[in-house]
């Protein structure tokens, strides 16, 4: 359903952009051509009974300053909805290698516990984000108790999950970790 929508919203962006770029040709007679009598070919003339009097303006050459405003806003709308309707969302899951993925999910399951597993961290926690290239950025908190040396810490964290990464076969290309003091009978879990 996603691609359907996709190829439908394109199709009405491409087709609104053409619109607007003819609606600004033809307001400054740039193609020759007279779309007065446009209405009348297509028997529709009920419908574009109001538009009549626009028609007109546009096709004389002496259209209105908020008609020229309104087509060029119409163009600058529709490009900018078409590029964000073609650009690329952000993957939602990581990627592991051709046709296999992990959901963000088990990734940071995976961080945490290899996080988990040093003795002096009381409670740890990850960010992922997938990239389209494959693989993730992860971002690591753990908090020890007071008075551990943090940057031993941090270095051991990142082995260990480095380590696991690389053995469960997850990519990972950034890998962040930040660490704080806490008191344990603050901490969210039991103190080990």
């Amino acid at each position: 359903m996603r691609l359907f929508n996709r190829i439908l919203v394109t199709l009405l962006l491409v087709a609104w952009l053409i619109i607007g770029i003819f609606g600004v040709l033809y307001a400054f007679r740039w193609l020759g051509y007279s779309i007065y009598d446009f209405p009348g070919q297509v028997r529709a003339s009920s419908f574009y009974r109001g538009t009549v009097a626009w028609v007109r303006s546009i096709d004389a050459g002496t259209p209105g300053p908020w008609t020229v405003i309104i087509c060029v806003a119409l163009i600058i709308l529709g490009l900018l909805l078409l590029y964000l309707e073609l650009w690329p969302r952000r993957p939602d899951r990581v990627r592991l290698g051709e046709g296999t993925w992990a959901t963000r999910r088990l990734v940071a399951a995976e961080a945490v516990s290899a996080a988990s597993e040093q003795p002096d961290v009381l409670v740890a926690s990850a960010r992922v984000k997938p990239l389209r290239r494959g693989g993730a950025k992860l971002g690591v908190s753990v908090s020890a108790r007071r008075g551990t040396d943090l940057a031993a810490l941090r270095q051991g964290v990142q082995e260990g999950v480095r380590d696991r990464m690389e053995a469960v076969g997850i990519p990972i290309s950034g890998l962040k970790v930040r660490t704080t003091q806490v008191d344990p009978r603050r901490a969210e879990v039991r103190v080990r």
